[in-house]
């Protein structure tokens, strides 16, 4: 990745700001994965699900959000899969 990248991030250093057009897409990409897995395992005959997610895109998985840190779709995709988890286990 070129260093004048506007989404470079080395160790050590701040994460790369984040644009609003990808929070939006942060927050299609969740409840889009949260949603799927509910419906996949909607029927009770399922016992279990595999599932590979793979964000080819991803890029070091945090931003900077003015003074606050936010997450990338990395966490994101994994928060979905727990927050999906828990709604199919209290049902």
């Amino acid at each position: 990745m070129k260093k004048n990248n506007k989404y470079f991030w080395e160790v050590g250093t701040p994460p790369p700001p984040i644009d609003e057009h990808t929070k939006v897409k942060h927050q299609l990409v969740h409840d889009y994965v949260r949603q799927y897995i509910s419906v996949l395992m909607s029927n009770a005959n399922i016992p279990a699900l595999t599932l590979t997610l793979v964000d080819g895109f991803s890029g070091g998985g945090l931003y900077t959000d003015g003074d606050q840190i936010a997450r990338g779709s990395p966490l994101l995709l994994m928060e979905a899969v727990q927050e999906a988890t828990v709604l199919m286990n209290a049902g």
